[in-house]
């Protein structure tokens, strides 16, 4: 018998060995599968926080620019700015000058 394994004797494999490779390897896929995930999970995560503080930053950005704006309006000049730019108004007696076109 000891020809047929090449002079080796033949190993025998207990079930409580088997066993415990089994679950071994079991646990490994596992925590394998599970960090996986979480960095996954991380990954995603991270490019939220990137795009909130984007968005956060860019509000700022518009309440800074609305707080100042809030300081000037209802001013003399600014409703005076506005009656020129956007009404057409101008002073009287004031000359205006129309640019044309170089054609």
């Amino acid at each position: 018998m000891a020809d047929k394994n090449n002079g080796k004797p033949k190993k025998k494999l207990n079930m409580k060995t088997f066993v415990c490779r089994i679950l071994f390897i079991g646990a490994v896929g596992y925590f394998a599968f599970v960090f996986v995930t979480q960095q996954i999970d991380m990954a995603n995560l991270r490019e939220q926080t990137d795009k909130l503080d984007s968005q956060l930053a860019e509000q700022q950005r518009v309440a800074k620019e609305n707080e100042s704006l809030k300081e000037i309006v209802g001013t003399d000049q600014y409703n005076e700015g506005v009656a020129r730019e956007r009404l057409g108004y101008m002073k009287p007696g004031e000359k205006v000058f129309i640019a044309g076109s170089g054609e």
